[in-house]
């Protein structure tokens, strides 16, 4: 991510999904207290580290949410699909864990087939979701997304299991409504 933030009293377990194997966070996540954190919601605070260091962000986040983008962005499928399985038991909308920003982190990882495909196994229309300007999944592993670029080891791959999973390379994206494809040529 291009930002820092000011962890709350989840940072144990935030790093645990980042750094720790896939049994530390089980046990974490089988303590009361860490099912309470995971469960809740609270405010981040995002600093802009571009060249208007004066901009600071701040939204409600669920925590699980941030969870699931701090493993995808580690590359960690295993405890994503952990998270996912874990948020389904308990009820969590999917759409309020699975949103942009993870798909994107699990795009941009070193293990980015395996993330994505733990999030394909819980929503598999996510291969088509439109995620704004710069079109679907398919034109994020292709084009990138904007000076940000997926990384080109993956990037074959990655778009592969999703033609596979079933994007459509002729899906018609804004800003080019008159050109389907427009990202694969």
């Amino acid at each position: 991510m291009n930002s820092i933030y000011q962890d709350t009293a989840s940072e144990t377990l935030f790093r645990s999904c980042a750094q720790e194997a896939l049994e530390q966070v089980r046990v974490l996540l089988n303590k009361l207290d860490s099912i309470a954190i995971a469960l809740a919601s609270e405010e981040r605070v995002y600093l802009d580290l571009g060249p208007r260091r004066d901009i600071v962000l701040s939204h409600k986040e669920l925590n699980l949410h941030h969870m699931l983008k701090v493993a995808a962005e580690a590359g960690k499928e295993d405890i994503d699909g952990l998270l996912l399985d874990f948020g389904l038991e308990r009820d969590v909308p999917v759409q309020a864990i699975i949103t942009g920003d993870v798909i994107y982190e699990a795009m941009k990882c070193d293990n980015n087939v395996r993330v994505f495909a733990q999030l394909v196994r819980i929503e598999p229309d996510i291969v088509g979701k439109h995620m704004g300007l710069a079109g679907d999944p398919l034109c994020y592993a292709v084009a990138g997304r904007n000076s940000e670029s997926i990384p080109t080891s993956g990037t074959l791959e990655l778009a592969r299991y999703l033609l596979d999973s079933g994007a459509d390379p002729n899906r018609i994206m804004q800003p080019h409504f008159e050109s389907p494809g427009y990202y694969l040529h």
